[in-house]
């Protein structure tokens, strides 16, 4: 079959991955192939992520044994895995009785068959080609059949280290040391796209997943591989990002307006909006891609405020026959609700002052008790941060601006964060004496509340993610009218 046709096969449709908040990659039930053989033809610059990750791991989980070498130069006549990143030496001595057996219970560990009859289980995860040690070869392209290796005769004459008695030597596939297969998946270990040897052409039967950040600036990211003419692709694409100050969100297809989710494409892919005409509520989104020309992909998100745009939306080119990562939306605190219970008895509230401290989730409780249906004149100084967010009690300071609503949770465009609240209700608040909607020199406001139940009264802001990055405060004096 050729490269085309195979791809054409494996990749046809789409599905959108979260960038804020990464869950582990489906390793599936169906266990990877096993490995072909497939020697060094290209040379590398630096050692693949699972290569790396496998060498320290093993290190890390065996106490005693080195990491030899992985990267060589591109230099000799011989071909070598460890020239183009795919090769590690993980430094045990067979002369050593407790080395040699964590060496020999490792090779057992991989080879083993797993609870589903999957024979050679954990090397065809981790994506292993071969591993010599102790005068002894196990080829993948021979179901890790053990067989003697002899690197050179008579065997007396060789060396420990040509014998591999003082390390194990482990050879990836391409997809393997690219941190494309199930093994590194399952850990989100960082990967890279595999290539066609000695091209730039994208092989996607062993890339499980190529991911992309896109700013919400407008700057335009391109692919550092080359995609096929005629090849139809699945991509995905997700998340949220600020297009501009206030209620200005968007994801990958669709922006919010007064009228809700509206479809305008703010993710184009290749200079076109592929992703339709629907909105989908966990903004993710999934759709097939055909290449019209061999070349590099380009990503933008358009904009005509960047310097008010913020976060980022995840691109991918997914396998089709693995599950993409599911989008989890951000959880945070939900919005107060107005009290239904009266409070703890007190002596009446005539004048009060409070301080709201910005860290503290359940604000602070009033000494005295504010009665039903009574009016109180309410009077809010001071300046807090959320993070890096400055606010005060009735505007949030957002791209040199200050503005009277302003959300921190991009799935609720249309919340108003940081607004300050009293038993559980959001309290009206206006600059005194000014028509203007926030006080950038004072952040002084006043306002009247009026108690739905009896009792001591419970001042906060809502911060929809975590108050623990909270500095200031916020002086609260109501006062019965």
């Amino acid at each position: 079959m050729t490269p085309l046709k195979r791809l054409a096969t494996v990749l046809t449709s789409a599905v959108l991955l979260l960038a804020g908040l990464p869950a582990t990659a489906a390793s599936g039930a169906v266990v990877d192939d096993y490995a072909r053989y497939d020697g060094q033809t290209t040379c590398a610059s630096e050692v693949l992520p699972g290569t790396d990750y496998l060498l320290r791991m093993l290190v890390r989980t065996h106490p005693g044994t080195s990491y030899t070498s992985a990267l060589r130069a591109c230099t000799g006549g011989s071909t070598s895995e460890h020239k183009d990143g795919r090769a590690l030496d993980w430094g045990v001595d067979a002369a050593d009785p407790e080395q040699k057996k964590l060496a020999d219970a490792w090779l057992a560990k991989i080879f083993a068959t797993d609870a589903r009859g999957n024979k050679h289980a954990l090397a065809r995860r981790m994506g292993i080609m071969y591993v010599i040690w102790n005068d002894y070869i196990y080829s993948s392209y021979r179901d890790f059949e053990k067989r003697l290796y002899t690197s050179c005769k008579p065997l007396s004459n060789c060396s420990k280290t040509t014998r591999h008695r003082d390390h194990v030597h482990v050879s990836l596939s391409r997809a393997g040391a690219a941190a494309q297969t199930s093994f590194y998946r399952a850990r989100n270990v960082p990967s890279v796209p595999v290539l066609y040897p000695n091209t730039l052409q994208l092989d996607p039967v062993s890339t499980a997943e190529v991911a992309l950040d896109v700013p919400a600036t407008g700057s335009t990211v391109t692919t550092d591989f080359k995609l096929t003419r005629g090849v139809t692709y699945r991509i995905t694409a997700s998340g949220l990002v600020r297009s501009g100050a206030a209620a200005r969100v968007a994801d990958a297809a669709c922006r919010w307006t007064r009228n809700g989710w509206t479809p305008t494409g703010a993710l184009e892919v290749g200079g076109t909006n592929p992703w339709g005409s629907t909105c989908s509520a966990k903004h993710s989104y999934q759709t097939s891609y055909t290449a019209t020309r061999t070349q590099f992909l380009t990503l933008r998100v358009p904009t005509s405020t960047p310097r008010a745009a913020e976060g980022s939306l995840r691109f991918s080119i997914l396998r089709e026959d693995l599950r993409p990562r599911k989008f989890a939306p951000a959880v945070g605190s939900a919005e107060p609700r107005p009290a239904r219970k009266a409070g703890k008895r007190a002596r009446a509230l005539v004048k009060e002052q409070v301080t709201v401290r910005a860290a503290r989730p359940g604000g602070a409780l009033t000494k005295r008790s504010l009665r039903r249906g009574k009016s109180y004149r309410v009077v809010v100084t001071g300046k807090a941060r959320s993070g890096s967010t400055l606010f005060d009690g009735q505007c949030v300071k957002y791209a040199r601006r200050w503005r009277a609503q302003h959300t921190l949770d991009l799935t609720t465009p249309a919340a108003d964060h940081l607004s300050l609240y009293i038993q559980g209700a959001r309290v009206n608040l206006r600059v005194p004496r000014s028509s203007a909607a926030c006080n950038a020199k004072t952040g002084k406001y006043v306002g009247v509340f009026k108690p739905g139940v009896n009792g001591r009264a419970r001042v906060k802001v809502w911060d929809p993610y975590t108050y623990a990055d909270n500095t200031g405060a916020l002086t609260v004096v109501l006062r019965r009218r």
